[in-house]
């Protein structure tokens, strides 16, 4: 079988060849994947310093969390749900005249959420 044969034909070596290409970039992808993943890793591993204060260490890893994207993705989240329940309560509020105690509980944990992230930043960084 011929590569450019008539219509029709089956092109077997051809749908292998390209099958072989297809799969060796998904491995090569998948293994870049994994070369990258240990190398954040060890990246955060390897700031640990034996020389300097523990407290030292942990504000470098404050600071690695506070910047990672992961953190930005979820502060990105909590702040859009709490825009929407805000939304929610006004809506509650005008309706029935008393919020929902759901709500509140809500409105703690996003509360929680903010203070946790300012504390981690001024650990990290500190005053300026």
């Amino acid at each position: 079988m011929t590569e450019g044969g008539e219509p029709g034909q089956n092109f077997t070596n051809r749908d292998t060849t390209q099958t072989t290409v297809t799969t060796e970039r998904t491995t090569r992808s998948a293994e870049s994947y994994l070369q990258t993943a240990k190398r954040r890793h060890v990246s955060v591993v390897e700031s640990w310093n034996a020389d300097k204060s523990l407290v030292e260490n942990v504000r470098v890893f404050a600071r690695r969390v506070i910047h990672s994207q992961n953190t930005d993705l979820l502060i990105s989240g909590v702040i859009v749900t709490n825009a929407i329940t805000i939304g929610v309560e006004q809506s509650l509020e005008l309706e029935t005249g008393s919020g929902s105690p759901v709500i509140a509980v809500l409105d703690n944990l996003f509360l929680a959420i903010y203070c946790a992230e300012l504390l981690l930043r001024l650990f990290g960084f500190g005053v300026r």
